[in-house]
């Protein structure tokens, strides 16, 4: 019996290894399966079993028999067939190996590597013992401190370098042959351990002394099949969500959102394949629109999906959720521990739960019997994953759906332009909230002139002097406010007054940011860290000033401006513990603090009824960077933001700071001005040929020389122009917008295409014409990137 493997690494084949008859009853698609590969055993995954008789790859067989497979450590296959199906379009579309995209399926801990360890050579034991008449405790400590060194040891522990050294009565006597090694003093009651591990060990094993041992690995098993699940997966557990719920029941409807609901409900019972795209206003009951049609999917005997573009949004949802299905929600995210990740895998596979909620990872929970995929805040970049493999949530949850037969309800107040223009060609199905939960009204919008600002003032405001006047109203009246600005840290960059240059990051070309909570300069792209200088390192001047706007700057000046008021910070400094977000929401939510500054993770998605002011500064921020979508992403997030405001009681109020308030994007959002917003920026993009007119890609080329990087690029422009065939246009090569990045040189190509098809094959000729010439490794492919940057 042969097996079809798939590895995690780049490399877009599998490979076929031999199953040993003693396990062959369990080699089954989607297990995963320990195999000889190079010099050491890997975990690769089982994606097909061949048909009995069929040739094997040539490359696969060693001295013309194949390899046998080593371990097969899972019970239960992992991995549905409609998961494999899934990573292997995944695969096929985003140009990354299957074994990658599986890897990004599973919960942490699924994948291990082969564990090492060093063991001392009978050559070795010979040696120490002519060497020394203490022989046999020179080998007791030698093989104790072997047995403790392991992958991670060989960096900070030391070992004996038997053969380079011996101790004489002079305590300096070193064996023959070995000159070049230091002399090691006795030490009472034993032989010191010395050396630097990895130096001493690469010469013990150059000497035939020591030898390097990579023993396979032993991957934690994902736990016992449940009682309810069997072989094929058809058979499944009942679970408290079978019903119409185990908690608290829906609210009334209003008539838009029992509308929108009668549209989807028989969709469920017809498993129709073409996706609703449901737009409403924020505070409209989306959410409830979502719920109601999860209720309707269980009844039918159906699993839903529930996805969101962040950890952030999952904490108090997943509480409303669960007060309506009770147990049979699990949520999956890469914040939770890795035991917590697999004990929610094996719910899921076990059927036990039923309910999925999470970002973009969550795409992949192992469901089998998918009936409903909600995709909440699609037009969010958040869904877009930045390292390979470079999918986008929101497209493959919309391939999962397809390959399910399940409906998709792709939900937002702010569409992307690719969602907004299938809505209106048919290609998605319209659904429409147009109005707030009990009629409330949209929240007023002021917009703040700063350059007006600037000449009544004389001075250069953080915070307005109307926002201002706004929070102390606000707190007077013991409502609460919400501030965005989009930048975390103190101020964006250290300025040198004399020469005009900004302390940069040593291994990337941006500035470095500084943050006051622990007085240091930070790289958020590599995550450098220093001190800030005293003085500047380019000219040596003592002028160096904080310039620019932060999270944390913002918040101590709303501190200094309203003394008694209780303000809270959040952006990625302040959530980096397991239970932060949810900490942080659920005070706010509580009323314990009165401002909340925050980056966009305080934009989106939150319900908080005592919230009636939004504060947005820098608002015009974005629409500086060299990204066709900048004027799209200002838009969405001061409309989402906006929405945050006036959603319970009291009317909400929205004021923007900005120094381009004539702009399109600012204009309309203010004006709540969709229709204005999407016409003009369609325009544009038709007229530049962007999406969704053309679908894009990128390829940066990235090197730790910047000739290398250029060469490379050059190589590929000239491959995609040659397999475009005429039809993909290749723009390039230039430097990319951060022309450094982690030490490495990086220069861009964008390919665009009318074609999907056609430019998915020009890259594929392109890569494969890479593979073949050894250039791959430094290439990078972004298919249907959100950001140029």
């Amino acid at each position: 019996m042969i097996v079809e493997v798939a590895l995690p690494f780049p490399g877009r084949r599998t490979f076929t290894y031999r199953i040993p008859p003693e396990l062959a009853g369990r080699a089954l698609p989607g297990s995963r399966v320990v195999v000889p590969f190079g010099r050491s055993p890997k975990v690769g995954f089982i994606v097909a079993v061949p048909v009995e008789g069929s040739p094997p790859p040539a490359s696969d067989a060693a001295n013309g028999r194949l390899l046998d497979v080593i371990q097969l450590p899972d019970d239960v296959p992992l991995m549905t067939t409609e998961l494999l199906d899934l990573t292997r379009w995944a695969a096929d579309y985003y140009l990354c190996s299957w074994g990658e995209a599986i890897r990004a399926a599973l919960p942490g801990g699924s994948v291990l590597r082969p564990a090492r360890r060093v063991r001392i050579t009978s050559e070795g034991l010979r040696e120490a013992e002519s060497l020394l008449p203490e022989a046999a405790g020179i080998r007791d400590l030698l093989l104790q401190a072997l047995a403790r060194t392991g992958e991670k040891g060989l960096a900070r522990e030391s070992v004996i370098a038997i053969g380079r050294r011996a101790i004489s009565p002079s305590g300096t006597r070193r064996p023959a042959g070995t000159s070049d090694a230091p002399a090691v003093p006795a030490a009472r009651g034993g032989r010191r351990l010395v050396g630097p591990a990895s130096a001493a060990l690469a010469r013990l094993v150059a000497q035939g002394l020591a030898e390097i041992i990579e023993r396979a690995p032993r991957p934690r098993s994902m736990g016992p099949p449940g009682p309810s699940i069997e072989r094929d997966g058809q058979a499944r557990a009942a679970s408290p969500g079978d019903g119409a719920g185990g908690g608290i029941g829906p609210p009334p409807l209003m008539e838009a959102q029992q509308e929108a609901l009668q549209a989807i409900v028989p969709a469920l019972r017809e498993s129709s394949p073409s996706p609703f795209l449901l737009e409403g206003v924020t505070g409209s009951g989306k959410t409830e629109v979502y719920l109601g049609a999860i209720d309707a999917c269980l009844k039918a005997g159906k699993d839903a999906l529930y996805l969101v573009p962040e950890i952030g949004l999952t904490p108090l949802l997943a509480r409303q959720i669960r007060s309506r299905f009770g147990e049979c929600v699990a949520v999956l995210h890469s914040g939770l521990a890795v035991g917590e990740r697999r004990s929610e895998w094996q719910r899921i596979l076990r059927g036990e739960a039923r309910v999925v909620l999470g970002p973009r990872s969550a795409v992949f929970a192992p469901l089998r019997r998918l009936g409903l995929v909600v995709i909440d805040e699609e037009q969010d970049p958040s869904y877009k994953q930045e390292e390979a493999p470079r999918y986008n949530g929101r497209d493959l949850a919309l391939v999962r759906a397809q390959l399910a037969g399940a409906v998709a309800v792709l939900g937002t107040a702010t569409p992307s332009l690719e969602a907004w223009r299938n809505a209106r060609s048919g290609k998605y199905r319209s659904l429409t909230l147009p109005t707030r939960i009990g009629g409330r009204p949209l929240p007023r919008i002021e917009v703040v002139d700063l350059r007006e600002e600037f000449r009544e003032t004389g001075e250069i405001r953080v915070l307005s002097r109307r926002l201002v006047e706004a929070l102390r109203d606000r707190l007077a009246r013991r409502e609460q406010s919400v501030v965005l600005i989009n930048r975390r840290g103190y101020a964006p960059f250290l300025l040198c007054r004399a020469c005009g240059k900004t302390v940069g990051c040593s291994r990337c070309s941006v500035s470095l940011v500084l943050h006051s909570s622990d007085n240091t300069l930070r790289c958020h792209y590599c995550g450098t860290k220093r001190r800030p200088p005293v003085l500047c390192p380019i000219c040596f001047s003592e002028h160096l000033q904080a310039v620019g706007e932060g999270t944390e700057r913002v918040e101590r000046h709303i501190q200094r401006e309203l003394p008694e008021a209780r303000v809270a910070r959040m952006d990625s400094d302040t959530v980096r513990g397991r239970r932060a977000h949810e900490q942080i929401l659920s005070s706010f939510e509580r009323g314990d603090y009165d401002v909340i500054v925050g980056t966009q993770m305080v934009a989106k998605g939150h319900d908080f009824p005592a919230v009636t002011l939004v504060g947005v500064l820098l608002a015009d921020a974005a629409l500086g960077l060299p990204d066709f979508r900048a004027a799209e992403r200002t838009y969405q997030l001061l409309t989402q933001v906006s929405g945050r405001a006036g959603r319970g009681a009291g009317l909400g109020e929205v004021i923007i700071q900005t120094v381009r308030p004539e702009h399109y994007a600012i204009a309309t959002a203010a004006a709540h001005d969709e229709k204005g917003f999407y016409e003009k920026e369609l325009r544009a993009r038709r007229a530049l040929r962007y999406p969704p007119f053309q679908v894009l890609a990128q390829v940066l080329s990235r090197a730790s020389k910047p000739d290398k990087a250029s060469l490379t690029a050059r190589r590929a422009a000239e491959a995609l122009r040659r397999h475009g065939g005429g039809r993909v246009q290749v723009l390039g090569p230039a430097p990319a917008p951060i022309a450094r990045l982690k030490g490495r040189y990086r220069v861009q190509l964008i390919a665009r295409a009318v074609s999907r098809r056609r430019l998915g094959a020009a890259l594929r000729g392109m890569l494969s014409e890479a593979e073949s010439e050894g250039y791959h490794r430094d290439l990078v492919i972004d298919v249907d990137p959100v950001t140029l940057m």
